[in-house]
């Protein structure tokens, strides 16, 4: 990678590229916030970027890794990974329609719950609402 690609700069601060980031990082996966820190970058990384990582990731573990066995389950794009998400998880609904928000004035319009054994930003699953308004 070209010296010119490896520290960027914002408002005159320079910055490593978030795919050198990342290939650090990629050595301790098991380090509080690593993983979470590759889910939120690849997805705002461009194609060049993830390519780079992919290609540095194969190389330096030939063996694999766990980021690019994820890669390649969703090689077909954003819609396939979307599918299998879908597919696999249990759905949990532990709010169901018509019950009141534990913390607002806020009665649920809709099933509302989070796909079982997955993790979001917040650290809770991935939230689902289920039904329909109409």
């Amino acid at each position: 990678m070209p010296i010119t690609k490896a520290i960027l700069t914002w408002n005159g601060i320079p910055y490593l590229a978030t795919e050198l980031v990342l290939l650090y990082k990629s050595t301790d996966t098991e380090h509080e916030g690593y993983q979470l820190d590759y889910d939120f970058a690849k997805a705002e990384m461009s194609v060049e970027q993830r390519g780079w990582l992919q290609a540095a990731l194969k190389t330096m573990n030939s063996s694999g890794h766990k980021w690019l066995e994820k890669n390649v389950l969703h090689k077909d794009g954003f819609w396939s990974a979307v599918d299998t998400l879908i597919a696999k998880p249990e759905i949990v609904i532990d709010r169901p329609k018509g019950t009141k928000h534990p913390r607002f004035d806020f009665i649920y319009p809709l099933d509302y719950g989070y796909l079982k054994d997955t993790t979001s930003h917040d650290g809770g699953g991935i939230d689902v609402w289920r039904g329909s308004l109409s």
